[in-house]
């Protein structure tokens, strides 16, 4: 069996591979951690950049998950991408609970 890791296998055929990251064994499973930085070149954050978990209130966003995976891929020469921003599972109540013209909805997306 080669030594050789997905990641470099990958780009020596022009290819990426990444993988979806949680942001809990990120932080608290070395291994998670080791074999993600050694093996993929491509990080995209599996719930922590949607909707909800980002605007959890009207009025407060939180980021450190997101931002611990974005910068974990920042240390290990990683590309991060997100996806799904809005998904009908993961909205925050206080967005589900308004009723909203088509204007309002723009300017709560576009926020």
């Amino acid at each position: 069996m080669s030594a050789t890791s997905l990641r470099t296998a990958a780009a020596a055929r022009n290819l990426q591979i990444g993988a979806a990251v949680a942001a809990g064994p990120l932080q608290d499973d070395r291994l998670y951690a080791e074999t993600l930085g050694r093996e993929f070149g491509l990080v995209t954050p599996e719930n922590v950049a949607k909707f909800g978990p980002v605007h959890p209130e009207q009025d407060r966003y939180h980021f450190g998950p997101l931002d611990a995976i974005v910068e974990f891929a920042g240390r290990h020469q990683m590309q991060a991408r997100g996806h799904t921003l809005v998904w009908h599972s993961q909205l925050a109540d206080w967005v589900t609970a308004a009723e909203r013209s088509p204007e309002g909805w723009r300017g709560l997306l576009s926020d």
